[in-house]
């Protein structure tokens, strides 16, 4: 017989021999990966549900609605609970409240992935950002939510941002998770700023809302525009303001660009 066939036979027979014999001899198989002797069916379809803004002391009817659509991979988007306290013990007993509520129990039971990234409240403080002082305490809560495992990269990171890989059929679809609190720098604005803003406004005919406006004093600057577009055009304008009356915003956000008006940097 030549010796390339040869060569190429009695690997194949090998093969073939230890597919034949199944898993009676243990179970594994050296050097022969589980694909080839098990391959799994990949689903056809992949379906990932998600939520955000979750309050773990108010009624949650909404886990068996979620559940009914059985979801391949849930993902929480931040705000998961309300913790709001520089208290690790309250933050996280907080965690162990939503954990413990049983609609979302059983939903957890049910899914075979929760993944997810947090915002402000569940990261400790109302709009806070990369000056948080106690965001590794807070980062490892949100892990232990989540349920990473303890040698996972992401307990050592700075931040909670991660991607994910699914595959579907013969396609993969990737999810990636931002952080954008524990580096976040945040900017705000002083009263005699947001004065001279409001005059800005009132000067080019807008009619702002002064305690709408106020509320704009503590955003990161990216949200800075779309605050002060609500405020000063109203809810319609997280739509179409910016889109539409670009130029008239940007005529009332002139004091922000100005040499009188400055954004302080905090929490470097």
């Amino acid at each position: 017989m030549n010796n390339d066939l040869l060569r190429r036979i009695l690997p194949l027979s090998a093969a073939l021999a230890l597919l034949l014999a199944g898993p009676g001899l243990g179970g594994a198989y050296p050097g022969v990966s589980d694909s080839l002797l098990r391959p799994k069916p990949r689903p056809a379809v992949l379906t990932v549900a998600f939520g955000s803004c979750n309050r773990q002391n108010l009624p949650q009817p909404l886990w068996p609605v979620i559940a009914q659509d059985r979801p391949d991979v849930w993902v929480w988007l931040g705000d998961n609970i309300y913790g709001d306290t520089d208290s690790m013990a309250v933050l996280r007993r907080k965690y162990q409240q939503q954990l413990d509520h049983p609609g979302y129990r059983q939903f957890r039971a049910q899914v075979p992935a929760i993944i997810g990234t947090w915002d402000d409240h569940d990261y400790g403080r109302n709009d806070a950002g990369k000056e948080y002082p106690f965001k590794q305490q807070s980062q490892q809560l949100a892990l232990d939510f989540l349920g990473e495992p303890t040698g996972s990269p992401r307990r050592a990171q700075q931040g909670l941002y991660a991607a994910y890989e699914y595959r579907v059929g013969r396609k993969t679809v990737k999810v990636i998770l931002l952080d954008d609190r524990y580096l976040q720098a945040t900017f705000r604005i002083s009263d005699q700023d947001l004065i001279a803003l409001h005059a800005k406004a009132v000067a080019a005919g807008l009619a702002p809302n002064p305690p709408a406006l106020r509320r704009c004093a503590a955003l990161l600057r990216n949200q800075l525009k779309a605050c002060v577009a609500r405020s000063l055009y109203g809810p319609v304008a997280y739509h179409t303001v910016l889109g539409t009356r670009d130029a008239d915003l940007q005529r009332a956000l002139q004091a922000v660009n100005d040499s009188t008006v400055q954004l302080a940097l905090v929490g470097k």
